[in-house]
């Protein structure tokens, strides 16, 4: 894993210590809905090197890539 990667979890895990979701709001303990979750993950990655070259919107890798 990276160490950038790493430090970002860990301070989520101290700032969560009840193993909440980590697909969740700041301001909550409540996970995201799925279609929230995925919008958060897909749309920064649409028109990257990360997508593909068709308009599918498909990604090159997963969420858990």
């Amino acid at each position: 894993m990276h160490p950038e990667l790493s430090s970002i979890l860990l301070a989520w895990r101290d700032k969560r210590p009840s193993g909440q979701f980590v697909a969740c709001d700041d301001d909550s303990l409540d996970a995201l809905g799925r279609h929230e979750a995925e919008a958060r993950f897909w749309q920064p990655l649409r028109g990257t090197a990360w997508s593909l070259p068709d308009r599918s919107h498909r990604l090159k890798i997963g969420f858990h890539t």
